[in-house]
């Protein structure tokens, strides 16, 4: 009996660690996507006149392509700086959790 609760105890100890990390991560996730949702806004805001027209632009202006392509590009830049370490926090969580069933 006593070897059955040092096991159960044990097990228990290991899933709080578990969980404690995956509050943790789970605080990153959300700190994260605040910041770069919040940053995306302002890239958006300040590109808002491609949703109007092309202003001064002709239609075949190149320069105009460039300019919308750099807006794209930087919401782009910015969801890869929260992707990649949230797939990460995520692969490790999972990696985690596959050790505290063993």
């Amino acid at each position: 009996m006593d070897d059955d609760f040092e096991h159960y105890y044990n097990a228990t100890i290991r899933l709080e660690a578990v969980v404690s990390e995956l509050k943790e991560a789970l605080k990153a996730d959300a700190s994260d996507l605040w910041d770069v949702t919040n940053a995306i806004r302002k890239v958006i805001k300040s590109y808002e006149w491609i949703q109007e027209g092309r202003g001064s632009y002709a239609w075949d202006d190149d320069e105009y392509r460039k300019e919308a392509g750099r807006a794209f590009d930087e919401i782009l830049n910015l969801i890869c700086t929260v992707q990649h370490p949230a797939q990460k926090r995520f692969h490790n969580m999972m990696k985690l959790g596959q050790l505290s069933r063993e």
